[in-house]
């Protein structure tokens, strides 16, 4: 019997999707645990040594200097908290290896193509932008029995954060292009991350509350900074900032200032809401303002990051 003579068809390399991508490498496998989250009355998974989790709520950093700067640049403050608390994940050295869709995804952003230009854009704004004699922290003073008794700062003129700044693109797995950053801080916020003092934690659930507004949403965003670097004469009691003050770190810009204290009400009203603060009230010119119970919920800054 005569063999059957055997057909070959040339590959169609040009239907072959997969044929020229490069292979997946650098693969993470993340362990997980399970944590109750209060918000939602349920255990979920989490990554273990994150430090962006606390509890069950999910926090960004920041260094508690830096925590009210940046009131017209509301980007570049967003990009400066992503830098920050990835930094304080990894620890690895003075520079950030990431992405612009996970530096949107710890603070809270749709990592789209907008909000990815416009974590890009805040990235070169803290490139290019400087800060003129802001004090820093760069060293813990202890007494005799080793006890930190106060931190002291230091005056000097620097660049907030990026001196070097570097874009390039890599192909992840040859159907999609993800632009990779690497950021190099600078010495003033590695020292400021680096000691072990408080630094200001931001809840996520309340950033995530200002997003979708532009003018007024800053405008509340301006305040949860800034009352996230600040702390009480006593631990557990109430803040008492002034009502001008508040006004002044919110930006708000109207000549009539009863405008400025009613959209001040209402931006404490909005954090109140998002569960940042617990009650608040005015006093003369102060306003008494209860913060949560931090230690519950995971949001006071303790040193031990």
């Amino acid at each position: 019997m005569e063999e059957k003579e055997h057909v070959e068809m040339e590959r169609n390399l040009a239907r072959d999707v997969g044929l020229f991508s490069p292979p997946e490498t650098g693969v993470k496998v993340t362990m997980q645990e399970l944590v109750f989250d209060k918000g939602i009355n349920e255990y979920r998974r989490v990554p273990i040594h994150s430090v962006a989790y606390k509890d069950g709520f999910r926090v960004v950093y920041m260094p508690r200097e830096m925590a009210h700067m940046f009131g017209y640049l509301p980007d570049a403050r967003l990009a400066l908290a992503a830098l920050s608390t990835l930094w304080l994940e990894r620890r690895n050295g003075d520079t950030v290896k990431t992405t612009l869709g996970e530096l949107c995804r710890t603070v809270g952003l749709t990592p789209n193509g907008p909000n990815r230009m416009r974590m890009k854009n805040a990235l070169l704004t803290l490139h290019h932008c400087r800060y003129m004699n802001v004090d820093f922290f760069t060293e813990e003073v202890k007494d005799k029995r080793g006890r930190t008794v106060k931190v002291e700062g230091r005056r000097e003129t620097h660049t907030v954060l990026v001196p070097h700044l570097e874009f390039f693109e890599a192909v992840v797995d040859g159907k999609r292009r993800e632009a990779t950053v690497a950021a190099q801080l600078c010495r003033p916020l590695l020292r400021a991350l680096a000691l072990d003092v408080p630094k200001a934690r931001i809840p996520l659930a309340a950033l995530k509350s200002t997003y979708g507004r532009t003018k007024a949403g800053r405008h509340v965003q301006n305040l949860l900074f800034y009352l996230s670097g600040i702390t009480p004469a006593k631990r557990g009691h109430p803040l008492h900032p002034k009502i001008d003050t508040l006004i002044d770190k919110m930006r708000l810009q109207d000549k009539r200032r009863d405008k400025n204290v009613k959209r001040l009400k209402a931006a404490l009203d909005d954090l109140r809401q998002a569960g940042f603060i617990e009650w608040w009230k005015f006093d003369g010119d102060y306003c008494v303002i209860q913060m949560r119970n931090r230690k519950k919920q995971g949001l006071e800054g303790d040193g031990k990051n």
